[in-house]
């Protein structure tokens, strides 16, 4: 659960380059709609790199275990969220590379954020429940 915490806030904040002095309103008005675009372009394809991850998990299991597979799917898919957000993030880079956005650098930026505050979600999350171990023996 950290992990998609850390992506969510990753995805959500909001850290833009202010807009240099100098240039007319009309041509900074242009280019924070531009910074917005390539924000919202790279989360939503984060978001679905990581659906697709789950669903071809979910698959994998069904098809491997048949008769508890809806509960095993959720365990695998619970477990290794952490992977998943990791392949999920090089999908994304991929896909941005190959399909890239008229501001790349700030996808990159964005990518990178999520992915680090994914990351250190995950470890948060994993410190926790290990401290959290002691307490069901």
């Amino acid at each position: 659960m950290g992990g998609i915490a850390g992506a969510i806030v990753g995805g959500a904040k909001d850290f833009r380059r202010p807009v240099p002095d100098g240039i007319p309103a009309q041509e900074a008005a242009k280019i924070e709609l531009e910074a917005k675009s390539a924000g919202r372009y790279v989360v939503k394809v984060y978001w679905l790199s990581l659906l697709i991850i789950a669903i071809i998990s979910a698959m994998v299991t069904v098809l491997e275990e048949k008769r508890e597979a809806l509960f095993l799917s959720l365990v695998v898919i619970g477990l290794g969220l952490p992977f998943g957000q990791l392949g999920a993030s090089v999908l994304t880079l991929i896909y941005l590379n190959v399909f890239p956005h008229p501001r790349k650098a700030d996808t990159l930026r964005r990518l990178g954020r999520i992915t680090l505050f994914a990351f250190i979600g995950g470890l948060i999350g994993t410190g926790l429940m290990a401290a959290m171990i002691p307490l069901f023996k």
